[in-house]
C-alpha cells in the first residue's frame, strides 16, 4: 500500500509517495498444490484443537504451515483462520494485535517500576500505549470491541495477560478412579490441615490427577470449603497481598531509605484497598471491613 507524503520547502509544496514496510508476505502460489492430502474439514479440525489448547490465529497459521505444509488457510477452507475460530466460539476476547502491544505495556511498565530512571523505556512506553489507543478506536469503530471498553494502565495486567490455564480436556477421564465423594473426603481433610483452596487443587492435581474438582463434582473448591464451614476468613488473594505489604513494611523498618520498596509498598496497598472494595460490594467481607496498616500483621499470622 503506498503512502501519501507531503512537506514544504518556502512556498513549494513536494509530494513523495512511500510504500509501507510493516506487511505479511503470501506466498506465491495462490492455488492449492496437488500434494496436499488434508481436506478442508481436517483443516478446520485441526484449527479447532488448536484453538481449545490455546493458541491465537497467528500461531495456529504458523503450525499449519510449518507442519502440515498449509501456506494459506483461506485457499483451503475459503475462510480465515479468524473467521474460523470465530465461528467456533473459540475466538480470543481481544483482538491479537491489540493483546500483544497491551503485553509490552505491562512489561515496560514493571521493569519502570524497578528502573524508575529510564528514559528510553519511558519514551517507548508513551509510543506503545498511544499505538493502544488508536488501535482500539479501530476496533471500536469496528465492532470487534465493545463501544465502553477502555485501556487503563492500572489494570491492563488483568486484560487477559496474566491467566491461569485450564487443562485442554473438559470431561472426566476414563482412567480417574476417585468418585465426586472421594474427591469432597480429600478437600475436607487437606482444608482441616490448614490448607488454601488454591493450595487443595494443586494437590489433587499433581498428586491424584484430578485437573478440575468442578468437573468431577459439579463445584469449585471454594464452594465445597465453605459448606463444611471451613472457608477462609479473608479471600486468598487479598490475604497474599496483606501478607506481602507487611513483609514490605518489616523490611521498611531495618531499610528505612529503600525508595524503591516504599514505592512498591504504595502499589501492593492500593491493590489491598480497590479488592477490598469488590469484595465489599460483592458481599465477600462485611460493610465495615477495614484494612491499617497497623493491625495488618495480626490479619496474616
Amino acid at each position: 500500500m503506498n503512502r501519501r507524503h507531503t512537506f514544504s520547502v518556502g512556498p513549494t509544496i513536494y509530494i513523495y509517495f512511500r510504500k509501507g514496510i510493516s506487511q505479511s508476505a503470501l506466498p506465491y502460489r495462490r492455488s492449492v498444490p496437488t500434494w496436499l492430502k488434508l481436506t478442508p474439514e481436517d483443516c478446520k479440525e485441526l484449527i479447532y484443537k488448536l484453538a481449545k489448547k490455546g493458541h491465537t490465529p497467528s500461531q495456529i497459521g504458523v503450525i499449519l504451515r510449518d507442519s502440515h505444509g498449509v501456506a494459506q488457510v483461506r485457499f483451503r477452507t475459503g475462510n480465515k483462520i479468524l473467521r474460523i475460530v470465530k465461528s467456533m466460539g473459540l475466538a480470543p476476547d481481544l483482538p491479537e494485535d491489540l493483546y500483544y502491544l497491551i503485553k509490552k505495556a505491562v512489561a515496560v511498565r514493571k521493569h519502570l517500576e524497578r528502573n524508575r530512571k529510564d528514559k528510553d523505556s519511558k519514551f517507548r512506553l508513551i509510543l506503545v500505549e498511544s499505538r493502544i489507543h488508536r488501535l482500539a478506536r479501530y476496533y471500536k469503530a469496528k465492532g470487534s470491541l465493545p463501544p465502553n471498553w477502555k485501556y487503563e494502565s492500572s489494570t491492563a495486567s488483568a486484560l487477559g495477560i496474566s491467566q491461569s490455564a485450564l487443562p485442554y480436556r473438559r470431561s472426566v477421564p476414563t482412567w480417574l478412579k476417585l468418585t465426586p465423594e472421594d474427591c469432597k473426603e480429600l478437600i475436607y481433610k487437606l482444608a482441616k490441615k490448614g490448607h488454601t483452596p488454591s493450595q487443595i487443587g494443586v494437590i489433587l492435581r499433581d498428586s491424584h490427577g484430578v485437573a478440575q474438582v468442578r468437573f468431577r463434582t459439579g463445584n469449585k473448591i471454594l464452594r465445597i470449603v465453605k459448606s463444611m464451614g471451613l472457608a477462609p476468613d479473608l479471600p486468598e488473594d487479598l490475604y497474599y497481598l496483606i501478607k506481602k505489604a507487611v513483609a514490605v513494611r518489616k523490611h521498611l523498618e531495618r531499610n528505612r531509605k529503600d525508595k524503591d520498596s516504599k514505592f512498591r509498598l504504595i502499589l501492593v496497598e492500593s491493590r489491598i484497598h480497590r479488592l477490598a472494595r469488590y469484595y465489599k460490594a460483592k458481599g465477600s467481607l462485611p460493610p465495615n471491613w477495614k484494612y491499617e496498616s497497623s493491625t495488618a500483621s495480626a490479619l496474616v499470622a
